[in-house]
């Protein structure tokens, strides 16, 4: 069985289930989800895009984590693109599917187990913001769930 190949990024400071992590600028493909796109429904259609729904027509490594972000209001899951395929990003065949750069820089991250669920998330960053206050971090952005 092969490896999922994981998203790139530098350990900068841990303690921990805690640590600090520089991310570089990322290629992803974004599918919106919300009250017309569930996240099932999201994700059926990124699969689709891996699995050759692209105009290249090639099937691509899956990779993880799929990321749950928010732009300009709008809630998507990315699909993060194996560096194999970063320099020439395959364009997808769905035009609801869109092309996009996560954009690098550090982030503060505490692993933790079990569903995400909004409780459960709550709990977590407070004790990842908390983590960071202690640490001298200054938190400029929003929570990201990767």
């Amino acid at each position: 069985m092969s490896q999922i190949e994981q998203m790139e990024y530098t350990v900068m400071k841990k303690s921990g289930h805690f640590e600090v992590r520089e991310y570089p600028d990322t290629p992803v493909v974004l599918a919106a989800t919300g009250p017309e796109d569930d996240y099932r429904e999201a994700f059926r259609r990124l699969y689709a895009y891996i699995t050759g729904a692209n105009r290249q027509e090639v099937r691509l490594e899956m990779t993880a984590p799929v990321l749950q972000t928010e732009k300009e209001g709008q809630e998507f899951l990315a699909f993060v693109v194996p560096a194999a395929q970063q320099q020439m990003v395959p364009v997808p065949e769905d035009d609801s599917l869109t092309l996009d750069l996560f954009p690098g820089g550090l982030y503060g991250s505490v692993e933790f187990h079990g569903l995400a669920g909004e409780r459960s998330r709550q709990v977590h960053l407070k004790s990842l913001l908390d983590w960071l206050d202690d640490s001298d971090f200054d938190v400029t952005g929003a929570p990201e769930v990767l």
